[in-house]
């Protein structure tokens, strides 16, 4: 399987993982996949991010092309399921699982794996609004400037190592 995700900064794709039963035997696709900085037109899963739907393709190289793509048929890998990672509308990730065997493939496998990608990106934006407030809260920490939070009724809720500093008493105090 894939992870591609989008950039924050530019939006462009970009490979976060890759994970394989057998790394050996598919080496040569999971370095192209690796190297690929963002799929070209008609490459895996460039045709699938706009999606907004999981998607079957028993075909892999139906009407693709590319170092991917002839890597992923040269492995013996036959058909392809992306899972769009959506946060709201927005496609954020893509998820792609190869298989070498034609499965049977029905709607209900579909909406199960897009239940599932949705479950994902809540759980990766969850991750990336944490890191946030980590960097926040190290950024409000090592302020030398006194920042201090209170509530409606004046209890001191955080006091950082700057209001320490300015006014001499330590946030337990």
């Amino acid at each position: 399987g894939v992870i591609w995700l989008a950039d924050p900064q530019t939006g462009r794709q970009r490979c976060l993982d890759t994970v394989s039963r057998n790394p050996e035997r598919f080496s040569e696709f999971l370095r192209e996949t690796a190297l690929a900085k963002s799929p070209a037109d008609g490459d895996l899963p460039a045709d699938f991010w706009s999606a907004g739907r999981a998607r079957w393709q028993p075909d892999v190289a139906a009407g693709r092309s590319g170092a991917r793509v002839e890597a992923a048929v040269s492995a013996g890998l036959r058909g392809v399921v992306s899972v769009p990672l959506l946060h709201g509308d927005s496609a954020v990730g893509v998820l792609e699982f190869f298989v070498d065997e034609t499965p049977d493939m029905d709607e209900s496998v579909l909406s199960s794996l897009e239940a599932m990608g949705r479950s994902f990106s809540e759980f990766l934006e969850r991750m990336r609004l944490e890191e946030r407030l980590l960097l926040l809260a190290d950024v409000v920490e090592v302020s030398d400037d006194a920042i201090y939070g209170i509530d409606r009724s004046g209890t001191v809720l955080s006091w950082n190592s700057g209001a320490k500093k300015l006014y001499g008493y330590s946030a337990e105090e």
